[in-house]
């Protein structure tokens, strides 16, 4: 749902700073105002792309970076890796 809003964005005539104002203000209702900002979202959103395997040419463009480096940072993150060690870590809290 986020994703398609940001598509259409330029059809919505909505400017960077009002969809900043309508993501803080969804945070605000869903009580996760610390949470979002704007390079936690980036970051998420390249995270994301990396998961389903973007090449790293190809989130260097959708991002903006000029330098191939950050891309090849989050593509080459074993991200699948990092959920299972996640999900372990939880489980081993909750069970204390």
């Amino acid at each position: 749902m986020v994703a398609q809003f940001l598509v259409n964005n330029e059809e919505l005539g909505l400017s960077r700073q009002r969809i900043w104002q309508r993501v803080k203000e969804l945070a605000r209702k869903a009580r996760i105002e610390r949470s979002v900002y704007p390079h936690c979202m980036r970051a998420t959103a390249a995270t994301m792309l990396a998961y389903e395997k973007i090449s790293a040419p190809s989130l260097q463009y959708v991002m903006g970076w000029s330098s191939l480096q950050a891309a090849e940072d989050y593509v080459k993150s074993d991200m699948k890796q990092a959920h299972k060690e996640v999900r372990q870590i939880y489980q081993k809290t909750r069970s204390e």
